[in-house]
């Protein structure tokens, strides 16, 4: 049973990355086709950042796994990524 929590990282993973590039798709193409209307294109953005948030967990907890078997170098740097990232994700939410 130790696979199927990789297993279901795996398929979300997946379906996230699809959902990622129908939100890009569908956000440039209400760009190009100048189509102006905020309430889609609004709700689309924050799809899109909550989608973003999501794909960092995941690179997050993959990149833990990796981290966590190596020595303390690898550990130290990626604590201080994941501390840029959160501060990355979080202070434009404080901004405004």
């Amino acid at each position: 049973m130790a696979g199927s929590g990789k297993l279901k990282l795996e398929m979300l993973s997946f379906f996230l990355f699809i959902i990622a590039g129908v939100l890009y798709l569908t956000l440039n193409l209400l760009g190009i086709l100048d189509i102006n209307a905020n309430w889609l294109t609004t709700t689309l953005r924050y799809a899109k950042d909550i989608l973003i948030a999501c794909l960092f967990i995941i690179v997050g907890v993959v990149g833990w796994r990796h981290a966590k078997g190596m020595d303390g170098g690898y550990k130290l740097v990626y604590i201080l990524c994941a501390l840029i990232v959160l501060a990355a994700v979080v202070i434009p939410f404080l901004k405004g």
